[in-house]
């Protein structure tokens, strides 16, 4: 019986140590567009460096670059498709800090990143979005704070500049229901 036992316990231990399935959540590459109407990408230089300035830019520009992310987990938020650099907010994100590109490493706090159901760019296990205000940086995350909501190319829709700065106007100013 104890060996029955034993075998069981081996068993559904080397089950738990199995290899991760894949992504369930798609991988997207596009433009990131905040609700003023510009989108993140690079303030200074195309050129491609740890601490390169990331922040807003006009949606129309060279600046304006694509990132690519997977929503709905955890993980890097590329420019492009270069897997040498990732966005970073610095080695203590706090309001008002910078964004920029580092070389990426594995499961550093700064670097990793979620994409909320609420449109949020957020650290992952941390309370810092990226926000709009200031040129783009990281802020405490707030719910209903409109400088922190980013849509971008993909399901559940194609979004454009203009479709940022309608919709969040949209969702912001509908008003409420009275009772006659």
């Amino acid at each position: 019986m104890l060996s029955k036992v034993l075998a069981a316990t081996i068993l559904s231990g080397l089950a738990l140590a199995a290899p991760m399935s894949k992504r369930q959540n798609p991988r997207h590459i596009s433009k990131i567009y905040a609700s003023n109407g510009q989108c993140l990408g690079f303030t200074e230089s195309q050129d491609l460096y740890n601490g390169t300035p990331v922040g807003n830019v006009d949606c129309n520009s060279d600046a304006a670059i694509e990132w690519m992310f997977f929503v709905g987990e955890a993980n890097h938020i590329y420019p492009g498709t270069n897997p040498n650099f990732v966005l970073d907010a610095g080695s203590d994100p706090h309001n008002f800090g910078k964004l920029h590109l580092w070389q990426p490493y594995e499961n550093l706090f700064q670097q990793t990143w979620w994409y909320t159901t609420d449109n949020r760019i957020a650290i992952y296990n941390g309370d810092q979005c990226i926000d709009d205000g200031n040129g783009g940086q990281t802020y405490q995350c707030t719910t209903g704070n409109t400088n922190q909501v980013w849509l971008y190319d993909g399901e559940p829709g194609h979004y454009t500049c203009e479709d940022a700065t309608t919709t969040t106007v949209t969702v912001t100013a509908t008003p409420t229901a009275t009772s006659s």
